[in-house]
């Protein structure tokens, strides 16, 4: 599964807003597709988790997944940066990496538990 997302240009990420979720609960997807080092289109609330995940990583472009003169316009400039060769890869820093890694969450998952047991 995580060769596809490494192979391809540009990853898209849709998370809609659902009822407020969307603002604090990150789809799995994220973190695959951080992992793949590729530019991400990430159409989601632009105050929620997955937006600053894409934001602190430098990882590609945040827009409302409702809105779509904003998706037109990120399409259309990320279609254009990659025609000419500068859409760049994605690449996280070592920390964000280590940080976002599933030993690291789990990790802190395993302390929450602790916590709450």
């Amino acid at each position: 599964m995580r060769r596809l997302p490494a192979a391809a240009a540009l990853l898209f990420l849709i998370l809609p807003e659902a009822g407020g979720r969307g603002r604090t609960v990150p789809s799995g997807k994220i973190f695959e597709y951080l992992a793949a080092e590729r530019p991400i289109l990430a159409a989601v609330p632009p105050d929620g988790v997955a937006a600053e995940l894409v934001r602190q990583a430098d990882a590609g472009v945040v827009v409302a997944p409702d809105d779509v003169a904003a998706l037109t316009a990120a399409i259309e400039g990320l279609r254009a940066r990659w025609k000419k060769g500068a859409l760049g890869n994605g690449s996280l820093s070592e920390e964000l990496k280590e940080r976002l890694s599933r030993r690291t969450r789990s990790r802190e998952f395993a302390e929450l538990l602790r916590e709450v047991a």
